[in-house]
């Protein structure tokens, strides 16, 4: 039997507040991104790699994709963390039809990825 619902959300999210990101070694990070800041990210970053299998491996035919650790990124906007939690509670939750929880989800920064043009 197949649950009603989603299993993911996406949305355009025109009134979010600006996060102020900022990375270490580069330090503001305006966005919209542009390509200067992009060329500026990725001497920071590393090319990061995805599972094949049960091996993680780096293949920029199939994952051209540069990361940076979480440690290195910073939302300098207070607002920013908390819209981001009120979004996951709220919004998504309701899309994907969660309603009963013992705990409120919670959103975790896992890494910056930035995804050069044409890769997935």
């Amino acid at each position: 039997m197949e649950a009603p619902g989603s299993y993911a959300y996406s949305s355009l999210l025109p009134f979010a507040p600006h996060a102020c990101l900022n990375i270490v070694g580069i330090g503001s990070v305006g966005l919209p991104l542009t390509d200067a800041d992009a060329r500026m990210i990725i001497t920071c970053a590393s090319q990061a790699p995805y599972g094949r299998g049960n091996q993680t491996v780096v293949d920029k035919e199939v994952r051209d994709t540069w990361e940076i650790d979480p440690t290195r990124v910073k939302f300098e906007n207070p607002n920013w963390l908390t819209y981001v939690q009120d979004l996951a509670v709220q919004t998504v939750c309701s899309s994907l039809r969660v309603k009963k929880y013992d705990a409120p989800p919670r959103c975790e920064f896992y890494k910056l990825l930035l995804y050069q043009a044409g890769s997935q």
